[in-house]
This record gives C-alpha cells, sequence and structure tokens, in this order.
C-alpha cells in the first residue's frame, strides 16, 4: 500500500501534483461552503438517513442479499427526485442566497449584526416592560405564515434596533404590537402574525 503511493507521488510531475492539489482544495472548499449552508436545517439529518441507505446497499451487495439489493437500488434511483421535492423551499432559499452572494461573503458578520440588534431591542423593550415575539425563521418553514396576505403586514425591511422596538411600542395606532414578527433570510418579513 505505501509502495503504491510513494509511486504515485514520484511518477507525476510538479505540474500534475499542483493541479491535483488545487483540484482537491476546490472540492474541499465548495464540499465545506455547502455544509455550513445546511448547517442546522432539516438537509443534515435527511443527509445522514440517505448516508445510512447507501451504506446498507453497499453492506447488501457485499453480501448477495439480492432482495435488499433490489429494494434499495429502486430507492436510490429515485432520491435525486425525493430531495428535490422534499427540499424545494430549502433549495430555492439556498439558490436565492447564492445568487444575492451571501454564501460566499460576510454572512457569518450578518447574522451576528442581526442577533446584535434583536437582543439590544429586546433589552430596550425588557425596560420598558413591555414584551415582544420575535420568531428566526431556521428549521420549520414559516411559508404558511409568511406568504397568507391576512396574516399580518408585509415588510421585507432591514433588521434594526429602532425598527424592532418602535413595532412593539402599544400605541393606540399601532396595531402590529399585538402579533409576532417573523425575520427571514436575515430581514423582517412580517410584522403582526398570529400563528
Amino acid at each position: 500500500m505505501l509502495e503504491r503511493l510513494v509511486a504515485y507521488f514520484t511518477d507525476r510531475t510538479w505540474v500534475q501534483l499542483g493541479r491535483d492539489f488545487l483540484d482537491v482544495s476546490i472540492v474541499y472548499y465548495l464540499f465545506y461552503r455547502a455544509l455550513l449552508v445546511v448547517r442546522g436545517t432539516r438537509a443534515i439529518q435527511v443527509g445522514f438517513g440517505l448516508g445510512a441507505v447507501l451504506l446498507l446497499y453497499v453492506v447488501a451487495q457485499r453480501l448477495q442479499l439480492e432482495t435488499v439489493i433490489n429494494i434499495l437500488g429502486a430507492l436510490i434511483s429515485s432520491m435525486i427526485l425525493l430531495v428535490v421535492v422534499v427540499f424545494q423551499n430549502d433549495i430555492r432559499r439556498g439558490l436565492m442566497r447564492l445568487g444575492r452572494g451571501a454564501t460566499w461573503t460576510g454572512t457569518r458578520n450578518a447574522e451576528t449584526r442581526v442577533i446584535d440588534d434583536v437582543v439590544e431591542a429586546a433589552t430596550e423593550l425588557a425596560r420598558h416592560r413591555m414584551g415582544a415575539i420575535i420568531c428566526f425563521e431556521k428549521d420549520a418553514n414559516l411559508d404558511e405564515f409568511v406568504e397568507q396576505s391576512h396574516n399580518g403586514i408585509d415588510l421585507d425591511a432591514q433588521v434594526s434596533r429602532e425598527l424592532l422596538v418602535s413595532l412593539f411600542i402599544p400605541e393606540g395606532t399601532n396595531k402590529l404590537h399585538d402579533g409576532a414578527i417573523i425575520i427571514r433570510n436575515l430581514r423582517i418579513a412580517k410584522a403582526g402574525v398570529f400563528f
């Protein structure tokens, strides 16, 4: 084994080794960024499930379990369609984030800024003994609440401490303070939402 590895490296030129290193580095970086995008979502759990099915398929092939191989083979051939159907909303959001460039630049800084603004607003409201319901869309899909026209007011506004505090001040004309705020893709999607 070690001899083959040494022979592999000695038989290749520096240009080939450099190209191999670049190839592996690009694949590593893309895989790492993809993991950052799906971290903490349902995709990780389903990914482990799909991995378990693939592992079971390989084991069944080694043990020559024909019935299991046929069943898992049919399941694996339809996995791509299954993944697209199950994760259509997550795929759409991921592609939108990719199109905006948020996946590749500064996502962490933007997330930190939004969380800091929410914490500052909650602290300000607590100081005045006012409550606030603020929902971050993460694993749970809140489309049914965000896309209903009769539930809350569409805002699509940048998160800021000042806006959050003003939305929850219970003035006579401010009808939004009774409901929740939904934060989606680091923006206030809706206010005055009832679950």
